[in-house]
């Protein structure tokens, strides 16, 4: 039976501690500045481990510069925290070929975009690949070998970066991109890190609350 408006078991009425209870609705919080300096960390010259476990081609490679663009936000959803982005970066690439002397037999340089860093295309992401010295093995060995250590980088950065604030309350973004720029880089991202990364899927014919 229908209960009154009056009847004290209503549930439905003004309560103090009623708002966004268990974080149930839908909410969203800027974490822009927070994805950008992550990925740009991860992706800085400052970090060794991009390139660890590629060939000794790539011994001398290192990642000059960094730029990212877009925009994330941290989200709640019946009591879930997730982020949405949709973000790019490009770096730019220099590395170098020496024999056993130390004498440099080749030097090339370029750049690695991505243009498309989502959670939609997170675990298939496309690389645009340049180089000055097209076709020399250093160039190669980047083109086949550094742009998949590029993209398991920028897959890790995400996990982590989803991984710490789904277990906190309230991240603190220094925190954050900092425990996104120390995770290891010399293993590949888990399917469970890259799916923890997208946000859950609307259910059939309901909107965000």
């Amino acid at each position: 039976m229908a209960l009154a408006a009056a009847d004290p078991r209503w549930i439905v009425a003004d309560r103090p501690d009623g708002t966004n209870v268990n974080a149930w609705h839908w909410t969203a919080t800027d974490a822009t500045l927070l994805a950008k300096a992550a990925l740009c960390r991860a992706l800085e010259s400052t970090n060794p481990s991009v390139f660890a476990g590629c060939s000794e081609l790539l011994g001398h490679a290192k990642l000059t510069s960094a730029a990212t663009r877009g925009e994330c936000s941290i989200n709640t959803r019946k009591g879930r925290r997730f982020i949405i982005y949709e973000l790019a970066a490009k770096v730019v690439w220099q590395g170098e070929v020496r024999g056993a002397d130390g004498a440099v037999l080749e030097s090339s340089s370029g750049e690695l975009e991505l243009a498309d860093i989502s959670a939609e295309t997170l675990d298939d992401l496309e690389v645009t690949f340049s180089t000055n010295a097209r076709g020399s093995p250093l160039s190669e060995a980047m083109r086949k070998e550094g742009t998949a250590a590029v993209k398991r980088t920028v897959q890790r950065c995400m996990g982590v970066l989803q991984d710490h604030i789904a277990k906190t309350e309230e991240q603190p973004a220094a925190a954050a991109a900092t425990a996104v720029a120390v995770a290891p880089a010399d293993a590949p991202p888990s399917p469970a890190a890259i799916a923890a990364a997208r946000p859950p899927p609307p259910r059939a014919g309901s909107e965000p609350a």
